[in-house]
């Protein structure tokens, strides 16, 4: 039995081995890239809701004298507007927290029901958006009329 040609058991077991290594770590590659494309979207979601709400917010800080910034507490809906709070300011989805200081002390009230701002002054705001999976996004910043 010399010369024999083909391959023996063993060959095929090493070679079987070594290829459901490789693909369980190219599937590990895989899956990894995956979470973390669904972690960056997330947090890319959820920071240009964000500025949205802050650029609507500026919107009408620099072009009113007065307007009315509103949260409803039970439901976690910010609303704003001119004589009442009526234009939603972000997506269903989404709950958010809004903290203001027009006094300039820095020391932030939780928007509770509808306020209205004088927009003479300049408006700290504090906004947390958070998503239905606990995905949060904050932004703290300072609106000022010039």
């Amino acid at each position: 039995m010399k010369n024999q040609k083909g391959i023996t058991l063993i060959e095929v077991l090493a070679t079987l081995a070594i290829l459901s290594l490789v693909s369980t770590l190219i599937y590990g590659v895989f899956i990894g890239s995956q979470q973390n494309f669904k972690r960056i979207s997330t947090k890319t979601s959820l920071s240009q809701e964000a500025n949205l709400i802050v650029a609507t917010i500026k919107n009408y800080h620099t072009k009113n004298n007065k307007y009315i910034l509103s949260l409803d507490s039970s439901t976690q809906k910010a609303s704003i507007g001119t004589t009442s709070a009526n234009i939603p300011l972000h997506k269903d989805k989404l709950k958010i927290l809004i903290k203001y200081d027009v006094t300039g002390t820095n020391t932030y009230s939780v928007l509770t029901g509808p306020k209205e701002i004088d927009s003479s002054k300049p408006l700290s705001l504090y906004i947390k958006i958070t998503d239905q999976n606990g995905d949060f996004e904050e932004i703290e910043t300072i609106i000022k009329r010039y």
